[in-house]
């Protein structure tokens, strides 16, 4: 619940909104919503919902911030909701696979995912650096190659 409580806030904080107006949003009162943020209490998946649609956020990275340890996890996925896109991919995965999914090994399921997700943090690591940069790195390969004589 700690890292809940911690997700929720940074969430919230990163949005820029105080939590009497995510309150309001959620149809809740100040002192409940306190608690709510707090991690007090148990456990309520349809809050967590609401909160997500109260701060446009991503209610499965929420969840999933809480599970890895990570509530920072929470607010890099709220603008782009890559957990909710990871259970729509799975949908589609179940649907298609059904019952033979049962037959992958997990060690090639964990390499497969190592892989994948290697390949995202580079993606992410190259958008996140922007054109000017990208430009300027393209510029000194071109110039590295020209003087190699490549």
């Amino acid at each position: 619940m700690r890292n809940l409580a911690l997700a929720l806030r940074a969430v919230r904080r990163y949005r820029q909104q105080n939590a009497k107006t995510v309150a309001s949003a959620m149809g809740m009162p100040l002192r409940s919503y306190q608690h709510f943020e707090a991690g007090r209490g148990r456990l309520n998946i349809d809050s967590i919902f609401r909160f997500a649609e109260a701060t446009d956020s991503d209610p499965l990275a929420l969840l999933a911030a809480a599970i890895i340890g990570a509530p920072q996890f929470a607010v890099h996925c709220a603008d782009n909701k890559l957990a909710t896109i990871l259970r729509f991919a799975l949908e589609d995965f179940e649907a298609r696979a059904g019952s033979t999914i049962s037959a992958l090994k997990a060690v090639d399921l964990f390499n497969t995912f190592g892989v994948l997700f290697d390949d995202l943090a580079t993606q992410a690591e190259r958008e996140s650096r922007g054109l000017d940069e990208l430009l300027a790195e393209y510029n000194r390969k071109k110039r590295d190659s020209s003087i190699d004589g490549s």
